[in-house]
């Protein structure tokens, strides 16, 4: 297992989405999260750490906003666009770079 990155945790829970775009969202510091609140319109913004595969677990009750760093954009989506886990859902991310960032896999998009 790699070294987690010195001011990020491997597990945080009880996180409050917060904001309704990229600048306003919750920054996580965990690589497993637990999102338990989330605001109509509520986001989180995806830890920069490299090279290191992110779950994010939206346990709230409305869709949560998992946007990238940045100047970042997170494959298949651009540039600062969020994608969308619905409650009950999780979404794996991998960071690359600066940059990019390549979804892995959403739940979302499960029947």
């Amino acid at each position: 297992m790699q070294n987690i990155p010195l001011g990020y945790s491997l597990f945080d829970s009880n996180i409050t989405a917060a904001g309704s775009d990229q600048a306003s969202a919750t920054q996580l510091t965990g690589f497993m999260s637990i999102i338990t609140s989330v605001p109509m319109n509520g986001g989180v913004r995806i830890v920069p750490a490299l090279r290191l595969m992110q779950i994010i677990f939206n346990a709230g009750l409305n869709p949560l906003s998992v946007y990238p760093q940045s100047g970042m954009a997170v494959y298949p989506y651009g540039v600062h666009v969020a994608a969308t886990v619905q409650p009950g859902r999780s979404i794996g991310i991998v960071v690359q770079d600066a940059t990019h960032a390549y979804l892995i896999f959403n739940t979302s998009s499960f029947g």
